[in-house]
């Protein structure tokens, strides 16, 4: 029987929120479905004595008076009916029921997540960033990979876009709020970004670069081991594993600072990690580069990912390149903060130029002796240049004695035309299939200047260029950020600096979230594929509100009271000029139909004349043809009088005035 059940609850929206008319149905909806969701029964308001034609005794029915929690039946779940009466017999009833417990997500087979946030505009997209740190700070335990996975798969992405990667929510939040511009990455999506890969050379290198990468990305692992072999092989007497994944210390340092090692070190982490982004990095689908670059020796990866070398010929020659080095004599090289320009008319018979990395950014190369009489020279105009940290004049005519050599080992390698394009550090321009394919090319390659900057001018011209810098080091992006057609936003690196503190691995997703921030192609989803990732409660976006009600204007006071005139004279208005002229009629005799009987007035200048008079005794006989049918005539003359220019008219007279001072009647 129902006595010995529990109760079936009874409430109302309408006495919360009063009719509702149309919406008073999808009220009840939402009103239930809150209480589902937070297993609460909340308080029927302004119903404190039930009504008295409830006949409540015996009826199962009670009425909800105070928010309490809503228990279950054991063995049953919780339901609720609504129901929605309209006048005329329009009703509607419905039963809700709650949905089945959902099973815990599993653990993320990633220790960080790529958490992902945009927003239509700048404000929005801080509002929204604000809004998740707030609720992740609130939220401390949250399933960080949960929150990122709804974030991607809940939220539409808007043109300005975040991205920042973090192991827990309380990581994800800190790094939020402190806007920390390394870890936490802003960029606006292009339309269709075209990807330029940027390969660096020589100096780039440093110990433990791409460790991680070679413990967790196979197909990386996979090229360097091959490299490896390879360079095993060729009689070296140095292990480059060892001295790539060495304990970080000066030492180590040093003994990777050899050109002979340090190239070979550079060209493998370059290649290997242009491979892993096109293959795909982090699991995801790859992403192609539409064209590639390379500053001095990071052309030959250029050539080896377009075809013209083999891997293990190209290899092999960056082998061969940095014995050569080597073996040059002691040289120096000069950074130069101007222009090509600047800097020839500058140089003496003794140095060489050895790059142009940017508009205003150059590269001197010589012995230390003409490198130190240089930058004391540049010192004494105040022009503060910087040392390049190579004991060797690159690029040049130290190098000459090494370009024989250098060019018998290209003449016997199978060169082949590109099948990808790619720009020439040493033209600035597209590589053609004649110069590739040419020993002379590269011979001069390594004796020519380095023209970066017209590379990545070249580059440029392409619409909505994505530069990435695939290797170690940040000194192309710094490049190439300085060249005026460069959207320095749209420039992004993909090994970390060595100075900072988070792993490469890592480091690679911030990439790729930076990627898709610049509007890449790159499906995230592909992050959580075969996981069990829930979709959990997050803030909701921050719309800019603009006010646009007019607000109404303040009221004014009473207008002043109507006062008679009692003097006819000053009904009408008169300008100031009137003044003058009034001056002016006084001297006049005027008859009673205000016309001029006869007068003539000459006034002195301002200086004072002998000449000037005045003569107002003239009879009307005596003005003759001076005097008009309409009236005489009344003038003055004040040669430099202040006066404006102004008019009166009163029944056939009238006074006239320029700026001369000249008046007339």
């Amino acid at each position: 029987s129902r006595e010995e059940q529990r109760p079936l609850y009874l409430g109302s929206s309408k006495s919360n929120i009063g009719h509702a008319q149309a919406a008073a149905g999808i009220s009840g909806v939402m009103k239930v479905v809150l209480s589902l969701m937070h297993e609460q029964l909340p308080k029927t308001l302004h119903a404190a004595e039930p009504s008295t034609h409830i006949a409540w005794e015996g009826s199962g029915l009670e009425l909800v008076q105070d928010k309490q929690a809503w228990q279950p039946t054991p063995g049953r779940k919780r339901r609720a009916g609504i129901s929605s009466f309209g006048i005329g017999g329009t009703n509607a009833h419905v039963v809700l029921e709650e949905a089945p417990l959902r099973e815990p997500s599993a653990e993320s087979r990633r220790e960080v997540q790529l958490v992902t946030i945009s927003g239509r505009t700048k404000g929005a997209l801080e509002g929204n960033t604000e809004r998740l740190a707030e609720h992740l700070a609130d939220h401390p335990d949250e399933n960080l990979a949960d929150v990122a996975y709804t974030l991607h798969a809940g939220r539409r992405a808007f043109e300005r876009r975040r991205v920042v990667v973090a192991a827990t929510a309380e990581e994800a939040q800190e790094l939020l709020d402190a806007k920390d511009r390394f870890r936490v990455h802003t960029h606006s999506a292009l339309e269709k970004p075209s990807l330029a890969f940027l390969f660096p050379g020589g100096g780039a290198q440093y110990v433990g670069m791409g460790m991680e990468l070679y413990e967790t990305e196979p197909l990386f692992r996979e090229i360097l081991d091959r490299g490896f072999a390879y360079l095993s092989e060729r009689e070296v007497d140095f292990d480059l594993k060892a001295l790539l994944f060495a304990d970080p210390s000066d030492e180590a340092e040093t003994a990777l600072r050899p050109l002979e090692r340090q190239l070979p070190a550079t060209f493998l982490c370059s290649y290997a990690m242009a491979r892993v982004l096109e293959a795909g990095p982090a699991g995801l689908e790859g992403v192609r580069a539409d064209a590639f670059g390379g500053h001095s020796m990071g052309e030959y990866v250029a050539a080896c990912l377009t075809g013209v070398f083999d891997f293990e010929e190209a290899l092999g020659l960056v082998l061969l390149r940095g014995r050569l080095m080597d073996s040059t004599a002691e040289g120096a090289m000069l950074a130069v903060p101007l222009s090509e320009a600047e800097t020839r008319a500058r140089m003496g018979g003794d140095l060489d130029l050895a790059g142009i990395n940017a508009p205003q950014l150059t590269v001197v190369s010589g012995s230390p002796s003409a490198v130190d009489a240089f930058e004391a020279k540049l010192k004494a105009e105040e022009i503060e240049a910087r040392r390049v940290d190579i004991a060797r004049a690159a690029h040049s005519r130290l190098f000459d004695p090494i370009l024989a050599p250098f060019r018998e080992y290209v003449a016997k390698m199978a060169l082949r035309a590109p099948d990808r394009p790619f720009v020439s550090s040493k033209t600035g321009t597209w590589i053609t299939p004649q110069e590739a394919t040419d020993p002379d090319y590269w011979t001069d390659h390594i004796r020519q200047p380095v023209r970066f900057a017209d590379a990545i001018g070249t580059l440029a011209e392409a619409e909505d260029r994505v530069f990435v810098e695939v290797g170690p080091g940040k000194a192309l992006s710094s490049f190439a950020k300085q060249h005026p057609k460069v959207d320095s936003q749209a420039v992004v690196s993909s090994f970390r600096h060595q100075d900072e503190a988070v792993r490469d691995d890592d480091y690679l997703l911030e990439l790729v979230g930076r990627l898709w921030a610049l509007g890449a192609p790159i499906d995230l989803g592909q992050l959580w594929e075969g996981e069990r990732r829930l979709r959990v409660s997050l803030p909701t976006y921050a719309f800019q509100r603009q006010h646009y009600f007019i607000e109404p204007g303040e009221r004014r006071t009473e207008a002043p009271g109507l006062e008679k005139e009692e003097d006819v004279r000053d009904w009408g208005w008169t300008t100031l000029e009137n003044q003058v002229a009034n001056t002016v009629a006084a001297a006049a005799t005027w008859d009673s139909t205000f016309s001029v009987a006869c007068a003539t007035v000459v006034a002195a200048t301002e200086a004072g004349s002998e000449d000037a008079e005045a003569d107002s005794t003239d009879s009307p006989a005596d003005c003759g043809s001076r005097c008009p049918s309409d009236g005489p005539a009344v003038s003055a003359s004040a040669t430099g009088a202040a006066l404006a220019g102004f008019s009166v008219a009163a029944t056939g007279a009238s006074v006239t005035g320029a700026t001369t001072g000249a008046v007339s009647a």
